[in-house]
């Protein structure tokens, strides 16, 4: 059973030198509650009763805005962002074998609260055939995560256990710089071309206090050609820059899957060269025909990996 009702409203002003403002914002609470109950009936082995089930309770809310105006011979954009995410899960596990012999099972539970706090400036003017864009961007991101976790005792309670690598705090300062350029090198061929940095330091909050800072290079080039009517041909190389999910830094228990995830606060963001080339030729009455070949170069790949000590989590390969 799930429902996610949401509130949402939106202002938007245009004054009389052009300038124009919005404001946005938005309320959202969610509601899951779910059952996966099983006979099990195994080769060997009596017969027994699993039963999973869980819900989630969560909130959100997002306010934002941006204002842009006429300012020496460009236009400025001012951007504002903040949101919020509470969200309370817990799920049960228990399997009872059908001969009388006890049940076994476990509890999972946590609360997350996450958030992020943006500001972006971008300045675009015009200058002979060519637009240009200078951007800059401030996030502050942040998560807490409080969780626990129980198994199921002889007597049919749950009986809670240590999770230590569930619970703790991440917290991230990033900023960005960027230049952007375009323009028509000729009547059939059109440049655009973005160079960036990002600037990137993660802390971890508690007793171990972890904090680590990147630098990552990014941008990308592309160019649009027309070289007849009904044929377009293009081709972007681009340097990209991932984000990270910080749930993947603490632990996480999967009971459905008999799994869990360990703490890794080594995390950093998944990097790749990417290239796209695309063809579209139009058939007149026979409609269209589209052609796309892509190349993927990636580093740090975040996936699954074994950690210290045994066990495994979310890593970079």
């Amino acid at each position: 059973d799930y429902d996610a009702p949401k509130l949402s409203a939106g202002l938007k002003h245009t004054a009389a030198n052009g300038a124009i403002a919005n404001l946005n914002g938005s309320y959202r609470r969610q509601y899951d509650t779910f059952r996966d109950d099983e006979i099990r009936v195994p080769v060997v082995g009596a017969p027994r009763r699993r039963d999973f089930g869980g819900r989630f309770r969560a909130y959100n809310y997002e306010l934002g805005g941006d204002y842009q105006f006429p300012v020496i011979g460009g236009t400025l954009k001012l951007i504002a962002l903040n949101r919020f995410k509470r969200g309370r899960y817990s799920e049960d596990a228990v399997t009872t074998p059908l001969d009388g012999a006890a049940a076994t099972g476990g509890r999972y539970a946590q609360v997350v609260d996450s958030g992020e706090v943006i500001g972006r400036g971008e300045f675009s003017w015009k200058w002979g055939k060519a637009d240009w864009q200078i951007a800059g961007e401030a996030a502050f991101n942040r998560l807490d995560k409080d969780a626990d976790l129980f198994d199921l005792d002889p007597a049919g309670g749950f009986v809670e256990i240590p999770f230590p690598e569930g619970d703790g705090g991440v917290r991230e300062k990033r900023y960005d710089v960027s230049i952007s350029y375009g323009r028509p090198l000729s009547s059939k061929l059109t440049l655009q071309a973005t160079l960036a940095g990002e600037q990137s330091t993660i802390s971890q909050t508690g007793p171990l206090g972890i904090s680590r800072s990147f630098f990552r290079p990014k941008g990308s080039a592309s160019l649009a050609w027309v070289p007849e009517k009904g044929l377009d041909i293009s081709l972007k190389v681009a340097r990209v820059v991932g984000q990270l999910d910080f749930n993947d830094f603490l632990g996480r228990v999967f009971l459905d899957d008999d799994n869990q995830n360990g703490a890794n606060f080594e995390l950093v963001p998944q990097q790749a060269w990417e290239v796209d080339l695309a063809i579209k030729k139009d058939l007149a009455a026979w409609g269209s025909t589209n052609f796309r070949a892509f190349y993927r170069g990636v580093s740090d790949y975040i996936t699954l990996v074994p950690l210290p000590g045994g066990g495994e989590g979310r890593g970079n390969i």
